[in-house]
């Protein structure tokens, strides 16, 4: 008698395909975030990871773990092969190759790696093995994607969407100024990899760490940003003419990772040291991780800023959104973690519940064009303690 009422249809959907295993594949801050909230919702999770410390952490809190070398392509099919949905949250530089076994093994897989290849270069596979990829579920690209396909499918006059956002400490230490949240390994590939970005309709690329501009944040003060790499999919999947992303960081950090990047700290090419071949950016990352290291009692906070604009004949408008996350000191949870572990919480509980029933890889602007998953999303959003302020203007 599922059919009887929709509220009793969605409950037992939900207890029936929580029984579903899923592995979480990188226990690092974002993707212990993730094992643990699912875990509290009485979801059967099991987080795998190479660091012993991290699970160790998990297990204290009656979660399981599993020890694993994803370097090894064996293990990583084992580890997929043996789940009923994937979670990747690994590092970037293995976010495709997760995607394509997945996809292999026909399995759902809800991604916040960031891959830097294009994963809807995979969306024929996905389609043919019937099976869904949802990816880049972050905040941006995620939260940022989903509300940008949702305000582009209302309005189809939008002439351009701006992206900010950037997590910064409290605490200012020069010369970087700076905390990483996750690896450094993958805020420096941030700022090496060509950026993408649209201008008046037309695909244009530049350099990153380019086109600062100041910005002014209330109660903060004023912030750089410049540009980065991540509209990604957007650039494809949307029709709006001007999509430009910039990272925001405390003013001077732009120019110090300039000088690491002129002087040969980023490069790729590997070099030759006591006749060791030694890749400078490697080197660079292990250098900087304790530099950058975000601790349990460090403050510091993440903020995201879409600015967009369209004409419509003589009238002109402009729709802002606006977040603000600090750190849970009482939890030790950083603003990073949750406000990027959140939306993938979201929508493998959605999937869960049956609320997402679609195939091919899957970016968050063509979920958020569902008006039904768009107000499932936002309300959820806020009940896990997230805002995200909506200001129109028009002329």
């Amino acid at each position: 008698h599922l059919h009887t009422s929709g509220k009793l249809y969605e409950t037992l959907a939900f207890r029936v395909l929580s029984f579903m295993k899923i592995n979480l594949l990188g226990a690092g801050r974002v993707g212990s975030f993730i094992a643990e909230e699912l875990h509290k919702d009485g979801i059967d999770i099991c987080a795998f990871d190479l660091s012993e410390n991290s699970l160790e952490n998990l297990s204290k809190k009656n979660i399981k773990t599993s020890l694993c070398d994803f370097s090894n392509k064996e293990n990583l099919i084992k580890t997929i092969k043996d789940a009923d949905l994937v979670i990747n949250a690994l590092p970037g530089f293995m976010g495709y190759k997760v995607l394509e076994i997945s996809l292999e093994e026909k399995k759902p897989l809800v991604d916040v790696s960031f891959m830097p290849e294009n994963p809807l270069n995979l969306d024929k596979k996905a389609r043919e093995k019937d099976t869904i990829a949802i990816v880049d579920i972050g905040i941006a690209p995620g939260l940022s994607h989903f509300i940008i396909g949702r305000e582009s499918f209302l309005n189809k006059n939008l002439s351009g969407a701006k992206i900010y956002v950037g997590g910064i400490p409290f605490e200012r230490t020069l010369p970087f100024q700076y905390k990483a949240p996750f690896s450094p390994m993958d805020v420096l590939e941030e700022y090496t990899r060509t950026v993408r970005y649209k201008f008046n309709g037309a695909l244009t690329e530049a350099e990153p760490l380019t086109d600062i501009e100041e910005i002014n944040i209330f109660g903060i003060g004023t912030l750089e940003a410049f540009l980065t790499d991540g509209l990604r999919t957007l650039l494809y999947t949307t029709q709006i003419p001007t999509l430009i992303e910039k990272t925001l960081r405390y003013p001077g950090h732009c120019q110090a990772i300039k000088i690491l990047k002129s002087s040969g700290f980023l490069s790729k090419n590997p070099i030759n040291y006591n006749g060791n071949p030694v890749i400078p950016l490697e080197f660079t990352s292990k250098i900087l991780f304790p530099l950058w290291e975000l601790k349990k009692i460090d403050r510091e906070m993440t903020i995201l800023y879409i600015y967009l604009w369209y004409e419509q004949g003589d009238k002109k408008g402009e729709i802002d959104y606006f977040l603000i996350e600090t750190t849970d000191l009482e939890k030790g949870i950083s603003s990073m973690a949750k406000t990027t572990g959140t939306p993938a919480i979201i929508v493998t509980e959605m999937y869960l519940e049956g609320k997402i029933n679609l195939k091919g890889v899957i970016p968050p602007e063509l979920l958020g064009r569902d008006e039904k998953i768009f107000e499932e999303f936002m309300e959820k959003f806020e009940k896990k303690g997230l805002k995200l302020n909506k200001f129109v203007k028009e002329n």
